[in-house]
This record gives C-alpha cells, structure tokens and sequence, in this order.
C-alpha cells in the first residue's frame, strides 16, 4: 500500500471494525445520570442490589469519608467505572457512513501542528 487505505470496492454493504489503543478520551457531552452535577430530583431510574454485610460495610464507611449519601456514592462509583470500562474498548464498529468518514480522514495530507511539535519536543517531567 502507498500509505493509504484501500477502500472497499462496490457499496459498503458491511460493517468495518477498526482497533484503536486510545490513551486519554475527553467527554464533553452534557450531564448523564450520575454525574455529579445531577441532583437527586432529576434521577427517575431505580436499580436494586444485593449485597453482603462486609461489602455493605465498606461501602458505608468510604461514602462517609467522602461526604456523600450511600446513594451518591454507590452511584458516582459505579457511573465512574462504567465510563472507564468502556473507554477502555479497543474495538469499534462503525456504520458504512462512520467508515467513510473515517478513510476520508485518513486519506487527507497530513498537517503540521506546532502544537504537537512543541509537546514531543519537551522531556517527560519524570526524567527531570
């Protein structure tokens, strides 16, 4: 290949994955349901658990050092570790339309950034 992606001839009549290692992902979208900045009369979702009394324990002595409700806590923890898991995915599928929109970003000549330059060129603070 020349450094380019080769399109798949005809309609995209199927799904194409794609395998990426993401280091760092910033959500900006708006609230969701468990964010912090949600308030207690704007959740309307129940979930129920079980759990044992040593669980129960921890979980009640780690909302108290945190300031929170068991409600807060147990929910802002887990909200955080499902928005880890799945930013934690390697594998996306996209839509004939995502794919297409993808190859066409791949396709475009790259770009210098002075910004990205600047960043590489300074050394890691650890080795300071």
């Amino acid at each position: 290949m020349n450094g380019k992606l080769s399109r798949p001839s005809g309609a995209l009549s199927h799904r194409i994955s794609i395998i990426c290692t993401c280091t760092s992902l910033v959500l900006t979208s708006p609230p969701l349901p468990g964010d912090t900045a949600m308030t207690a009369a704007t959740r309307t979702a129940r979930l129920g658990l079980r759990a044992t009394p040593q669980q129960e324990a921890v979980l009640r002595r780690a909302a108290e050092v945190s300031h929170k409700s068991m409600t807060d806590f147990i929910l802002d923890s887990a909200f955080q570790a499902a928005e880890q898991t799945l930013l934690d995915q390697r594998l996306f599928t996209l839509t004939d339309g995502q794919t297409e929109a993808l190859l066409d970003l791949f396709d475009r000549p790259e770009q210098d950034n002075a910004g990205l330059a600047d960043l590489f060129s300074r050394s890691f603070p650890w080795t300071r």
